[in-house]
């Protein structure tokens, strides 16, 4: 046993791949959706439209997702995007950003998520490749995620796996959300959702 009755392995796993400013290397895990009767053309360009108002449709398809998102901004350069938004968990605020870069040719795109506390103070950094595929009558969405960096008490916690089942759950309860949202306004329109929405 180590330190605090922990066996000296899990005390080794706290310490983990530590950075120079007490960080910890720890997890992956995907998440995986399919948008029946969409074709891989319609649904990329839907899922990457990012907007201010997509909580609406997290709101709409999935109400008790953990987690609630608030104050969502988006900018885009291109192929270049930027999300700042705050997520409200169990009472407690936590500014995220995001960074992602398209890559329409291949349907596919990567995220860089960066989630801090209240204080600003790092919490947790996670990095994301999506691709879309083309299945039968359907499209599927992939995402490899990787939570490369975890600091103060969520390390701790990540150590039992706490930390990886909330962000794969959540995440896996969001796309499941986009999913439906895609079938639902992709099968009533011809624009792709770049005018107005129809509820």
């Amino acid at each position: 046993m180590g330190v605090c009755g922990l066996p000296r392995g899990t005390r080794k796993a706290i310490r983990g791949n530590r950075g120079f400013l007490g960080a910890v290397t720890m997890a992956r895990y995907s998440i995986e959706g399919v948008a029946r009767g969409i074709a891989i053309e319609r649904l990329w360009d839907w899922y990457t439209d990012f907007r201010s108002d997509d909580v609406e449709i997290i709101d709409q398809e999935a109400p008790n997702v953990a987690g609630v998102f608030e104050n969502r901004q988006v900018r885009r350069d291109g192929d270049q995007i930027s999300i700042d938004q705050v997520v409200s968990y169990g009472g407690r605020k936590f500014p995220v950003s995001v960074e992602i870069s398209l890559h329409p040719k291949e349907f596919r795109y990567a995220t860089v998520h960066r989630v801090r506390t209240a204080k600003g103070r790092p919490m947790m950094t996670e990095r994301r490749q999506y691709t879309f595929a083309r299945v039968a009558e359907a499209t599927r969405v992939h995402a490899e995620c990787v939570i490369e960096e975890v600091h103060g008490a969520a390390k701790l916690f990540n150590v039992f796996g706490l930390v990886t089942r909330m962000a794969r759950k959540g995440s896996q309860e969001v796309m499941d959300a986009f999913m439906r949202g895609a079938e639902k306004e992709l099968s009533n329109r011809k624009d792709n959702r770049t005018g107005e929405r129809t509820d």
